[in-house]
């Protein structure tokens, strides 16, 4: 009978399955990174539109009570438009 020599073995499998479970675990922090970073962006877009929109609808409305009016800075929201 020819004997195998196994030595080692175990650390190779080892080795083998904590390569895995890294894989699969920096693609599953990498998916969270991604999915945070989309959801701020779209946070940010959101409320920039809506800032935007207000500065628009006051701009209008000191135009139909003042024909002469030409411009101010105004602030909504954290932010100036």
């Amino acid at each position: 009978m020819i004997k195998i020599n196994e030595k080692g073995s175990a650390l190779v499998t080892l080795l083998v399955f904590s390569t895995i479970a890294l894989v699969i675990v920096t693609t599953g922090v990498l998916i969270t990174i991604n999915s945070t970073a989309d959801n701020v962006g779209y946070y940010t877009q959101s409320q920039m539109y809506a800032m935007l929109e207000g500065g628009a609808e006051n701009a209008i409305m000191q135009i139909i009570r003042n024909h002469k009016y030409t411009g101010e800075s105004l602030s909504i929201g954290g932010g100036t438009v």
